[in-house]
């Protein structure tokens, strides 16, 4: 089979969120079939700069086709958003009662198709180079998979090609944008909508109505169990995009407020990932920077425990990561797929709330039994629901092995 993935950027240096997911989808079926990645040359998420040459690039055997992109996100844009927000908090929208997010849908439900498109458009990355190229060429192709439903490329790719070829990868959020109606047609649109968790599929099931969907999951390298380090200060870890809508900015704050009330208990909290926001400087706080994968799993065995913040998340990589090498999670309840990992592996606690927080994390602090049974909960469930061999069977089950493949 030839496969698209059409994503809205794609790279080695993307590390994290749907990209990363997109680039281990392409690089597995590429074990397989020909794969194409169909994507633009920007990387900054905030303005969609083109950054990369246009043209065809190779990653491994994985063929990448950059397209430009038309116009940068403006001022413009951000107003519109402004405008769908209404008032509403971004950073706190997962956690308002359902019946605040009934107004914001029925507010949204008023908005002309062509607002609710200009949204999209303007948003970014929107490249109608990208969009002809689907159009002229998707015959040539047996299957395309549209990574997350809310740029553009998917929005207006998907409707490029033939039904039938049409796979949605949609990394669903509880987000004000998801509640906008015209969303909903990519779903229905799709010949397959590929979830990540029970609680994706839950969630647009809440949003959209039923779709015809396949928990497909994910797949992670399995490290080898190792020995941590007796001396290795004691801190507890998050790693991802540091960037206020993913939490960053609350975990921050309430680590501090945590250490001012407990300076019996001597912790830091070490950083890692791409940096999005400003670090307050603290000798409590540690920024590591990016890492690669072995030193990101060492400092995941030495910490006390791996902190989630994010209320906005479809799968949870970096939890996940840390569950396979044994570390506990502390997550925010209000991501229902963090939560309910932590719920299904007995392998992390969650909290709603500083004073939920700082009691978690002091019983992870003051309980090393405790600690070393939820990180074996932990890596047990990632073995037996997030192992790559598990993973490429589901992918196998929907792209099937060309005849006479092994």
């Amino acid at each position: 089979m030839r496969i698209g993935i059409v994503v809205q950027r794609y790279g080695q240096e993307i590390t994290a969120g749907s990209e990363a997911y997109a680039r281990t989808v392409a690089r597995l079926l590429a074990e397989d079939h020909t794969v194409e990645v169909i994507t633009t040359t920007a990387l900054d998420y905030v303005t969609w700069r083109n950054a990369l040459p246009s043209g065809v690039d190779m990653d491994g055997r994985i063929t990448v086709r950059r397209f430009p992109v038309d116009f940068e996100r403006t001022g413009y844009w951000h107003e519109l958003h402004l405008l769908l927000l209404g008032g509403t908090d971004l950073p706190g929208f997962a956690s308002l009662p359902a019946a605040r997010k009934r107004k914001l849908a029925e507010r949204l439900n008023t908005w002309p198709l062509g607002l609710q498109e200009e949204f999209i458009k303007r948003q970014g990355p929107y490249s109608s180079s990208l969009l002809q190229w689907l159009s002229e060429h998707e015959q040539a192709y047996d299957a395309f998979i549209f990574c997350t439903h809310l740029y553009p490329t998917t929005y207006f790719g998907i409707e490029q090609v033939a039904r039938a070829k049409r796979y949605l990868l949609p990394t669903l959020h509880d987000e004000p944008a998801a509640y906008l109606p015209a969303y909903r047609r990519p779903f229905h649109h799709a010949q397959q909508i590929l979830f990540l968790t029970a609680a994706e599929q839950e969630l647009a099931a809440r949003l959209v109505g039923a779709v015809k969907g396949y928990q497909l999951g994910y797949g992670i390298p399995i490290p080898p169990m190792a020995a941590t380090s007796s001396e290795a200060e004691p801190y507890v870890l998050f790693g991802g995009r540091i960037d206020a809508i993913k939490g960053a900015e609350m975990l921050i704050d309430y680590f501090l407020r945590f250490r001012g009330r407990h300076p019996d208990l001597p912790v830091k909290l070490y950083l890692t990932g791409t940096q999005a926001m400003e670090i307050p400087s603290s000798p409590d706080i540690v920024y590591q920077g990016r890492v690669e994968r072995d030193e990101l799993y060492r400092l995941l065995r030495d910490a006390r425990c791996f902190i989630h913040p994010s209320s906005y998340e479809s799968l949870g990589i970096a939890l996940l990561e840390a569950f396979a090498v044994g570390v506990p999670g502390l997550v925010n309840e209000a991501s229902q797929v963090l939560a309910d990992h932590c719920r299904h592996s007995n392998g992390g606690l969650w909290f709603e709330g500083y004073e939920e927080f700082e009691a978690a994390l002091k019983t992870l602090l003051e309980q090393p039994e405790l600690r070393r049974e939820l990180g074996r909960n932990g890596r047990t469930y990632v073995v037996e629901h997030f192992s790559l061999e598990a993973y490429q069977r589901r992918l196998r089950t929907l792209f099937p092995l060309p005849s006479g493949g092994a």
